[in-house]
């Protein structure tokens, strides 16, 4: 194939194909990130308050909390499960 024909044939199709590979990762990536940004909310505390009715009132992580309802830093662990409902 002359270099003619390899010029010819990179103006067509394909160099649409290899186009959309390397602009789709960036388009990609700017929706994932609009995305997050229009789902995540946008009061997201990191103190939260929340309570633990399925301990026992001896565990060490209400003894050391001062009681069933407190409040600190919240992550989901082997204490918190789940992410606390607003009450």
């Amino acid at each position: 194939m002359t270099s003619r024909g390899i010029a010819a044939r990179q103006s067509g199709p394909e160099a649409d194909w290899l186009a959309g590979r390397r602009y789709y990762p960036r388009v990609s990536r700017a929706a994932s990130v609009g995305l997050a940004l229009s789902l995540w909310p946008s009061a997201d505390p990191e103190v939260v308050e929340h309570d633990h009715d399925d301990l026992p009132i001896d565990h060490p992580h209400l003894v050391q909390a001062h009681g069933r309802r407190h409040s600190h830093p919240f992550v989901i662990d082997d204490t918190h499960s789940v992410w606390p409902t607003r009450n």
